[in-house]
């Protein structure tokens, strides 16, 4: 199958009867989203445009004889969990930044499977109770979990390939829709720089409150906390925060004072608090 043009094209639930096949959409400009079904058992090579393209497989389906080459763009490969947790993930990947994990997150990914990939999204939250792992990630990684599902107390790990001297962790945990969202501990112990947004769901009534069990943030210099959620936080460990900053509104206001307690208590030096308000 062959697609141009310069307007944003999706398709759904779109499968292959042949073994082997191909959809080049490398002429298109416009963006492309297509939803594979069948590749567990039929191989598809997806190249995609200059737009930013998402190929979304089917669960355990992007396996030996699949491909994507996302082309220019921001571009973004849709896998299970299980696929994604594979030590050795079995399809080619190319000229991909973005990886949606599509079912709930539990286990390892090994990043060294996902060269050029700089942002992974849990779409589908994570699994109650798991431990999920973006490991082996480079400084600068993003990291996403949609917190308006069932995560229970859960845990989420950022580990850096290489623990340098000023790396950086961006982390969004999104869609806070409801009064009892949580995650159990989220673990950025690389990052020097630690960057936390928490997101209310637009589409849900009210604002959401996520409650965060521990902070675990041992490398960290700077937290810089944004939200539109509210937020309350039980425990931090951290051994050298000097600089906690918030981006204003919304704050539960008791839920600083104790994240800036147990801070305070480890930090070598002066903890410093900048309240930024949102424009």
């Amino acid at each position: 199958m062959t697609v141009a043009g310069d307007q944003n094209l999706t398709l759904g639930a779109q499968g292959f009867a042949a073994a082997t096949n191909t959809l080049d959409a490398s002429k298109m400009t416009g963006a492309l989203s297509v939803t594979l079904t069948g590749t567990a058992v039929n191989d598809v090579a997806v190249t995609g445009g200059a737009g930013d393209d998402t190929a979304t497989f089917s669960v355990l389906g992007f396996d030996a004889g699949d491909s994507f080459d996302g082309g220019a763009g921001s571009d973004t490969l849709g896998i299970d969990n299980a696929t994604a947790i594979t030590p050795v993930l079995g399809g080619t990947l190319t000229n991909v930044e973005v990886l949606s994990v599509t079912t709930a997150g539990t286990g390892l990914i090994d990043m060294d499977n996902f060269a050029g990939v700089a942002t992974v999204n849990y779409d589908a939250g994570l699994t109650v109770g798991a431990t999920a792992t973006v490991d082996d990630a480079v400084t600068g990684i993003v990291v996403g979990a949609n917190m308006g599902v069932v995560n229970g107390a859960g845990t989420l790990v950022v580990d850096l390939k290489v623990d340098g001297a000023t790396d950086e962790v961006t982390v969004n945990l999104n869609k806070v829709g409801l009064a009892t969202d949580s995650l159990g501990t989220l673990n950025a112990d690389d990052a020097e720089t630690l960057n936390i947004n928490v997101n209310d769901d637009a589409a849900v009534l009210g604002t959401g409150t996520l409650a965060l069990g521990t902070l675990a943030a041992n490398d960290a210099t700077t937290v810089k906390l944004t939200s539109t959620a509210n937020l309350t936080l039980a425990a931090a460990t951290s051994v050298g925060i000097t600089s906690l900053m918030h981006l204003l509104p919304p704050v539960l206001w008791a839920s600083l004072v104790l994240i800036l307690l147990p801070l305070a208590q480890q930090s070598s030096s002066a903890l410093v608090l900048t309240l930024l308000v949102r424009p």
